[in-house]
């Protein structure tokens, strides 16, 4: 192969390697959820910030407000604690955009997190954490928004999938009003399990947001068995000598 076919082809895989990689939008993320405007569930909600506010004092949490969220895309990254040596990767099954308060919803903050088209639900989905190894998301907390439309009420189911594949699940019926009904639900995964994903699902097609999502982080399940493992086979093999 010529030099200049050897350059050609080169390019030409830069290109479709890069044609194949989906920017990912950076969001805004701290150590405080915002409690204000939540109406339903807000013991656990203020319980919720303080578990944050510990969790991102020792880089192992913080909480998306979507203020920072300005175009269209379905991968997404968080940077967290007060570090910023940790990030979290996440993406969702449909588009998303962001929803001020000058249309139907009415968001915790400055802005929330929808769906770009009417659908019967979407999934976020954790995909990896970079920095710190072996860390996986523990617990989530986030707040379901009322709607004034007419396709609200709407009753909207919530599924927790696991690491394991099992699964939790919780239910509201959202208010057709902006204001007055946002709902806080918060979730820890089971011992030796982490949260792989939040699915939300509507028997209606319409749309979905959420605001303020908080996560925590902890090792994956098994690091700590393995460190104490390895651990054991050293004082084993230090009592061997002896």
């Amino acid at each position: 192969m010529n030099s200049s076919l050897a350059k050609s082809t080169t390019l030409a895989c830069a290109v479709l390697l890069g044609a194949g990689l989906n920017a990912q939008t950076a969001l805004s993320t701290d150590g405080s959820y915002d409690t204000t405007g939540i109406d339903q569930n807000t013991t656990a909600a203020s319980a919720f910030n303080t578990t944050i506010s510990n969790a991102w004092a020792n880089d192992l949490g913080g909480a998306i407000d979507f203020d920072g969220l300005v175009s269209t895309d379905d991968e997404f990254t968080s940077t967290f604690g007060t570090n910023g040596t940790n990030t979290l990767a996440f993406s969702t099954s449909t588009t998303m955009q962001s929803a001020t308060d000058s249309g139907t919803f009415l968001p915790l903050s400055g802005r929330a997190f929808l769906q770009t088209t009417d659908t019967n639900g979407w999934t976020l989905t954790f995909d990896s954490i970079t920095g710190t190894p072996n860390l996986t998301v523990d617990e989530v907390g986030f707040t379901l928004l009322p709607r004034d439309s007419a396709d609200y009420p709407l009753d909207v189911d919530i599924t927790i999938t696991f690491s394991d594949l099992s699964t939790a699940s919780d239910s509201v019926t959202l208010a057709d009003d902006r204001a007055g009904d946002a709902w806080f639900f918060g979730f820890s995964a089971p011992s030796g399990q982490s949260i792989s994903s939040i699915g939300f699902e509507s028997s209606t097609s319409t749309r979905i947001a959420i605001d303020q999502l908080g996560y925590t982080v902890i090792p994956e399940p098994g690091t700590f068995a393995a460190l104490l493992g390895a651990a054991g086979v050293l004082l084993i093999g230090l009592r061997r000598r002896r």
